[in-house]
């Protein structure tokens, strides 16, 4: 009977040092079934900013590193910011919805067709976006220079990439 006992123990203790050990178990016995945990979708690398000569310079020396590259301006090429962005893929899922930190917003995205809607103030703009796997596209978005006006957020700097 004692050589029973210890034979189950010595069972009981390596089933459970066998389960912790074991991620998928672990996490199974700790937190419910790991099944039901969705998965994380994948970061999209994506860059905001432009907004004086320095930072400028900085989004026009890593802009190559991504596909594809807004720059957002009113009709006389002053540069607006602050603009409110989302992309939708072709079946219309949000991939992006943020706010642009500056006139240039660089991001890479998976080959394929998108829509990008913008809005400044009361003016939306929407522009079709091809991405591609090699080389950088550029899209301008121009707003007008009423919507630019009421936002307060311009950059007078008007070179245009």
């Amino acid at each position: 009977m004692i050589l029973e006992n210890k034979n189950i123990i010595a069972a009981t203790l390596a089933a459970l040092i066998l389960c912790f050990q074991s991620p998928a178990i672990a996490q199974d016995l700790n937190s419910g079934d790991a099944a039901s945990t969705p998965p994380t979708a994948p970061a999209i690398p994506m860059l905001s900013g432009g907004v004086g000569d320095e930072e400028l310079a900085h989004m026009q020396s890593v802009e190559k590193q991504y596909n594809v590259k807004l720059l957002f301006t009113d009709t006389t090429g002053i540069f607006v910011s602050s603009v409110p962005l989302r992309i939708e893929d072709k079946k219309g899922d949000i991939v992006v919805d943020t706010v642009t930190k500056g006139p240039v917003f660089l991001i890479t995205l998976p080959a394929g067709s998108y829509k990008a809607v913008a809005q400044l103030g009361t003016e939306s703009k929407e522009t079709k976006i091809i991405a591609q796997n090699k080389g950088l596209r550029t899209y301008q978005v121009h707003f007008s220079q009423q919507a630019a006006d009421t936002t307060g957020e311009v950059d007078s700097n008007p070179k245009s990439q």
